[in-house]
């Protein structure tokens, strides 16, 4: 058996149970006050949680800077729009603009201009996602008027 103080013997005490602890960290801070304690896992289980904790904490760094990049060219679009809407007051014109994008922020939808129609801030039906379906019900209904046409037409 391994005397006390060598590398290989157990602690014998309180203070020498804490002391072996600090040595082999088991905890993993999570931020703002939490402590994950790992003291009844392997020194591999806690190395790999470790390591798993770091790559989400990277990959929320990603994620962050992904949105930040996001939310600065929002911002120097809008600028632009206010900024071209600004020169088209100017010099007495009108002016509209409609913009509709879809990032890692969201959906936004954009009417900037100097007209009734920005005033009111109404998106058109495209602008808007929607799809027009005129188009395929004109066409509906003109093959059933061509199939009663020739239902009737037969007898």
């Amino acid at each position: 058996m391994a005397r006390k103080g060598e590398p290989n013997s157990p602690p014998r005490t309180p203070n020498d149970r804490a002391v072996a602890r600090l040595q082999r960290d088991t905890t993993i801070d999570l931020g703002q006050g939490q402590v994950l304690d790992g003291s009844g896992l392997t020194e591999s289980q806690i190395q790999e949680l470790k390591a798993e904790f770091i790559r989400g904490r990277i990959d929320i760094q990603k994620k962050a800077g992904e949105l930040r990049v996001d939310v600065e060219a929002l911002d120097a679009l809008l600028s632009s729009f206010n900024d071209q809407t600004a020169r088209a007051t100017d010099a007495s014109t009108h002016t509209t603009i409609t913009h509709t994008q879809t990032t890692a922020v969201g959906r936004t939808e954009v009417v900037v201009g100097n007209t009734d129609r920005a005033a009111k801030a109404k998106l058109s039906s495209s602008a808007k996602g929607e799809t027009d379906i005129k188009l395929p019900v004109i066409i509906i209904l003109a093959v059933t008027a061509i199939v009663i046409a020739i239902v009737l037409g037969v007898r």
